[in-house]
C-alpha cells in the first residue's frame, strides 16, 4: 500500500447548493481534514456530508448540518476517513464560503 499526502479537493459552492468536494477512487481510502472559512461579513451555516457516490445525500450522511460559521470565521473538522466509492459534499448558506480537503490518500494494491 502506498501513501500520498495531497489536497483532495477545493470548492466555493454557490449559496444553498450542495457541491462535491471530492470523491474517493475505487482502489483508495483516505484520511482527511476539511478546512472551511467565511470570507464575507455575514455569518453562515455550513453542511458537510459523506455518502455513497452517485446517491442522494441522506440524513445519516451528515457530519456537520447547519453548523454556524461566524463572519470572516474559519474552522476545521477531522481526522475523517472514507473508502473507495464515497463522495464528500459541502454546502453553505452564503456564496462566500470556501472548503479545502487535505489528507493522506492510501492506494490499495493487491488487496
Amino acid at each position: 500500500m502506498g501513501t500520498r499526502y495531497v489536497i483532495l479537493g477545493q470548492a466555493a459552492p454557490a449559496a444553498t447548493t450542495e457541491t462535491e468536494l471530492f470523491t474517493v477512487g475505487a482502489s483508495e481510502w483516505v484520511e482527511f481534514y476539511i478546512y472551511y472559512c467565511e470570507e464575507g461579513n455575514a455569518a453562515a451555516m455550513i453542511r458537510i456530508s459523506i455518502s455513497a457516490a452517485g446517491g442522494a445525500t441522506a440524513s445519516k450522511d451528515y457530519i456537520r448540518y447547519n453548523y454556524p460559521l461566524s463572519a470572516y470565521g474559519a474552522d476545521e473538522v477531522g481526522p475523517l476517513y472514507a473508502q473507495g466509492g464515497y463522495e464528500i459534499n459541502v454546502y453553505a448558506s452564503t456564496a462566500d464560503c470556501n472548503f479545502t480537503a487535505t489528507g493522506k490518500k492510501y492506494i490499495i494494491t493487491g488487496a
